[in-house]
């Protein structure tokens, strides 16, 4: 099926020089041309639907075309949604991206028939289905979607971003997030042959609750991507399965629950894969009731956000270097990074750079409470007196020029943090592991370091825990400990 869905080279060309949203002037003329003497992105697929040799529609980069042209049901390109019925690709510059935002009337893209359509570098948004497919409805043929982010579309049906209800779709190095539907799939609805190459489905609602919903003969295949729907408010399903089958591979699948399957025992695993719970039925070589460790969807890199494993994440280096499913060279991550970096390749859409990812909690505002996960986070001027940290891990963070007064870091792990200038006075520190922290300049007049580990600690601060100048010990505060 890759194979089937890299691009030919299109037999014609159209390269749109307009943001204004208006029709081809003479359809069939085989000219891009609207009223006004400009190529649009509608007048350029009105022509390519009119001649059967494959068309592509060459977009600007960062430009934003918005359909304004009102009218669902219209199914000629005329009005509403860009209607694709013969091969077109539309195209973003190499490594740029366009918008395409709809006037939220009607979906973005409809592909009612042609054997290949491929759509590349795009930013689709505000589409408002009456029926199925928010973004994107596919009826008919081989459907290519990469780098391409779908995000706040709506669908009154079901898919509230992607609805499949006929033909075939590939999608890789994608994000759909934030979609929802008013049935099932709040993220993508298939009902055949569906291709999920290094894609993120995160944080869409639907009826069913669930990000990807296979319905009728569907065939899901997932490999290397990341379903999650545990940010959702209540219960969220990350993959749920009325009929059809799943074939899963190094894919992340948190939810609550993480899958919905009846009839059981339709879902094939491959090995890789990481569940929330036990509701998928994976098997060896998978870890079931295992939280990923997501950070929050960001703009990591690449076309799209994702979803970063956190430190200390099941998802790094989950599968093994060398096994069959981490055989260098294996292809790069979904905003292009290199895998197979480490001991494995990570599961889920994103392979972690060294040095780069950091605690769950780190967000901005960081999560604070007792057993946080703050591992490397920057969290300088940080303002929160009297916080209880207790048993949180603030190992090599950033906590430099931050208020703690009277905080409580009882058990903390904090490995190397860097706390110079930090104003600590009361803090409780009873039984930390300060290992290597820097507390140059900082106030710890009051602060309780009972049974806490000091190796390697260094204590030149301004004001030493029984109130003593570190001036007045040879700018240290060991002797006051």
């Amino acid at each position: 099926m890759l194979a089937a869905c890299t691009p030919p080279t299109a037999e014609q060309v159209f390269v749109v020089d307009t943001v204004v949203d208006a029709v081809d002037a003479n359809v069939g003329d085989g000219v891009c041309e609207t009223a006004g003497g400009s190529c649009s992105l509608r007048a350029a697929v009105m022509e390519g639907n009119a001649d059967a040799n494959i068309t592509e529609v060459q977009l600007s980069a960062d430009a934003t075309y918005v359909l304004a042209l009102p009218g669902p049901g219209e199914d000629a390109s005329a009005t509403g949604d860009l209607d694709l019925t013969e091969r077109t690709y539309l195209r973003a510059p190499p490594g740029a991206t366009a918008t395409i935002e709809a006037d939220g009337t009607d979906r973005i893209i409809d592909v009612i028939d042609g054997d290949f359509h491929y759509l590349e570098g795009l930013r689709l948004s505000d589409g408002a289905a009456p029926g199925d497919g928010g973004a994107i409805l596919v009826r008919s043929g081989l459907v290519g979607v990469e780098d391409v982010y779908a995000f706040d579309n709506a669908a009154g049906g079901r898919g509230g971003a992607i609805a499949a209800v006929g033909g075939r779709i590939w999608i890789e190095n994608t994000t759909i997030a934030n979609n929802t539907a008013a049935a099932a799939g709040g993220g993508i609805y298939a009902e055949g042959l569906t291709w999920l190459d290094q894609v993120t489905v995160d944080n869409n609602s639907g009826v069913d609750n669930s990000q990807v919903t296979g319905s009728g003969s569907a065939d899901v295949r997932s490999y290397s991507s990341t379903i999650s729907g545990s940010s959702v408010a209540g219960s969220s399903v990350a993959l749920s399965l009325t009929a059809g089958t799943a074939n899963l591979t190094n894919t992340i699948l948190a939810g609550s629950p993480a899958c919905a399957i009846a009839p059981a025992g339709n879902v094939i695993s491959h090995g890789g894969n990481i569940a929330t719970d036990g509701t998928c039925g994976l098997g060896a070589g998978d870890q079931s009731a295992t939280a990923p460790m997501l950070h929050p969807l960001a703009d990591n890199g690449g076309p799209a956000p994702t979803r970063l494993p956190a430190i200390g994440s099941s998802a790094i280096d989950a599968i093994a270097l060398g096994s069959d499913r981490c055989v260098a060279p294996v292809p790069d991550d979904a905003r292009g990074q290199p895998r197979a970096i480490g001991a494995g390749c990570d599961a889920g859409a994103i392979e972690v750079q060294p040095g780069e990812s950091t605690g769950i909690d780190c967000t901005a505002p960081p999560t604070l409470g007792p057993g946080a996960q703050l591992q490397h986070c920057d969290l300088a001027d940080l303002v929160a007196p009297f916080v209880n940290l207790s048993g949180a891990n603030l190992s090599a963070a950033i906590v430099s020029d931050a208020v703690l007064t009277n905080a409580n870091l009882a058990g903390a792990i904090a490995v190397d943090a860097d706390f110079t200038s930090s104003y600590l006075t009361g803090a409780t520190l009873i039984g930390a592991d300060l290992s290597g922290a820097d507390f140059s300049d900082a106030d710890l007049e009051g602060a309780n370091l009972s049974g806490a580990t000091l190796t390697g600690t260094i204590w030149a601060a301004t004001i030493c825990p029984d109130g003593s100048d570190s001036d007045d010990n040879g700018g240290t505060c060991a002797n006051n400990l």
